[in-house]
């Protein structure tokens, strides 16, 4: 007969499969770890604990959860009101005592949001603050004000200080690695002018209109993004009184970078039914640039004026060839100004590149 060493009720080393009971071995803290690490059961496949049986309880698998999903209430034809009822069947609230209360019915306008969290105040419902003598204000509020006074509201927070213009800015390559920031209107337009409908057709006027010209930035040039800021505005385009495109080129001397050189175009817009649209540059050190390529272009654009609102102009005029190249050739070119040559027509230096 096979003899077993046993130390304690429940442990035996000779038998194939033992199990250790945690009972069987008093708890000291004096007792160091390192001494019972022999009692640890090693499986036969060589790993460091046995296996665990599974419950009696699991072995099965329940209906509960079959009978759950095959339920009509999470067919095609069922209704949100008949999946909440079969959830609250499932799975009920379960008090402290442990008796089953039914899930109660949530009402349609007066919903207690203090239920969802723990000793938090009960949210108002419309009835307290109808019934309250300092009722909590809203939109609505804004609303009841004189047109004048909410003017004067919307000029402080979307109009710019001492006439100065809007400035569309961003780094370097933020839009060309993915999709364009500037191809949604809240993006674009100021934060209280997504609020609502009501909100954007008051403050998008007096935003556009008020301020002296919107400045885009040579990143915001040179990586297209112009004609998707102007395609969010939508019909408040043909409102802007002046657009400012801000062109930069760097100065190299061999291998040694100078500085940047800014040129400024600005395109305004007609003033009346006969006026034409006019592209002007602004001094960028001691000398501008040829703009005759785009003197061309807006020539070419003021003859279709009649078939084109100032928004499709604009439009047509930032997504041109001649615009892309312009700007390409003026990004690319490194010499100083002494080094290029001139132009015929008007005597200023062009990027022949």
């Amino acid at each position: 007969m096979r003899q077993s060493t046993e130390i304690a009720p429940g442990v035996c080393f000779n038998s194939p499969r033992w199990m250790l009971n945690p009972l069987a071995i008093p708890l000291n803290s004096a007792i160091p770890l390192a001494s019972s690490s022999h009692l640890i059961p090693v499986a036969h496949d060589g790993r460091r604990y046995a296996h665990i049986p599974i419950p009696s309880p699991f072995k099965e698998p329940s209906r509960e959860l079959k009978n759950l999903r095959s339920s009509r209430a999470w067919q095609r034809g069922g209704t949100r009101e008949q999946q909440v009822a079969e959830m609250d069947r499932w799975f009920p609230n379960v008090s402290a005592g442990g008796t089953t209360t039914p899930c109660p019915a949530p009402e349609e306008e007066d919903v207690v949001m203090s239920e969802l969290s723990i000793n938090s105040p009960a949210a108002p419902t419309k009835a307290d603050r109808d019934m309250s003598d300092c009722p909590m204000s809203d939109i609505g509020t804004l609303s009841k004000l004189p047109a004048e006074v909410r003017n004067q509201i919307y000029r402080l927070a979307v109009v710019e200080p001492e006439s100065n213009p809007v400035k569309i800015e961003m780094q370097p390559k933020t839009c060309s690695l993915g999709t364009c920031l500037h191809n949604k209107a809240s993006y674009n337009l100021p934060g209280i002018a997504s609020t609502c409908k009501q909100l954007r057709w008051e403050v998008a006027p007096i935003f556009l209109v008020e301020n002296t010209a919107f400045t885009f930035d040579d990143s915001v040039v040179q990586q297209c993004c112009v004609n998707n800021y102007i395609r969010t505005l939508g019909p408040f385009v043909d409102i802007i009184p002046q657009f400012d495109f801000l062109l930069k080129r760097p100065i190299w001397a061999h291998d040694t970078f100078l500085e940047y050189l800014t040129y400024n175009f600005t395109l305004t817009p007609p003033k009346g039914e006969d006026g034409v649209f006019a592209l002007t540059q602004g001094e960028a050190g001691d000398r501008k640039i040829c703009q005759c390529q785009l003197n061309r272009l807006v020539r070419h654009l003021n003859a279709r004026q009649v078939k084109l609102s100032i928004g499709e102009w604009v439009k047509e005029f930032v997504d041109s060839d001649e615009f892309s190249d312009f700007v390409w050739r003026t990004r690319k070119t490194k010499q100083w100004t002494t080094h290029l040559p001139k132009c015929r027509r008007c005597g200023e230096v062009y990027f022949n590149n």
